[in-house]
């Protein structure tokens, strides 16, 4: 029992720890000093982030940042915004019912949003199919309470 106590609460503390938060301005302040822009675009893109997030972490550091953040963090954002804008990753997204997001380039958009269309729509069809054997589930329930109230039973 204390085992099983142990585990529950080692695994929330885990999920708490991995929970993502909206990065809050004294969060982004931390990258003001950050030496590898380029990886900072790199993750932000793979994120699935606008590319004009810069701009808000260079406003977060009051313009405190090195002329050349910017083209590095440009070079790093279109690696990782080649590897985001995926079929695969289209799937995945649609699946999990996550908004489209319009961050792809047009040259890459094709193959996300096909990916994003597919599984969506099947997410869409099983939801329906859900939703409509509770509603038979629903309707016979009520019938059976029907007859039951009215004396006679099945």
């Amino acid at each position: 029992m204390k085992r099983m106590i142990s585990i529950v609460i080692l695994s929330a503390g885990l999920l708490a720890c991995g929970s993502t938060s909206k990065p809050t301005k004294q969060g982004n302040t931390a990258l003001c000093s950050e030496s590898n822009w380029q990886q900072v675009g790199y993750k932000l893109a793979l994120a699935g982030k606008e590319i004009r997030t810069f701009n808000t972490l260079k406003a977060d550091c009051n313009n405190d940042i090195a002329d050349s953040a910017k083209s590095t963090y440009i070079a790093g954002y279109h690696q990782g915004i080649k590897e985001y804008c995926t079929y695969e990753n289209g799937l995945v997204l649609g699946k999990e019912g996550k908004e489209n997001i319009l961050q792809c380039p047009k040259e890459l958009r094709e193959g996300f949003d096909k990916g994003y269309q597919t599984a969506f729509k099947a997410v869409q069809q099983q939801n329906e199919r859900a939703r409509r054997a509770a509603d038979r589930e629903q309707m016979r329930k009520q019938q059976s309470s029907d007859l039951i109230g009215s004396g006679r039973s099945q």
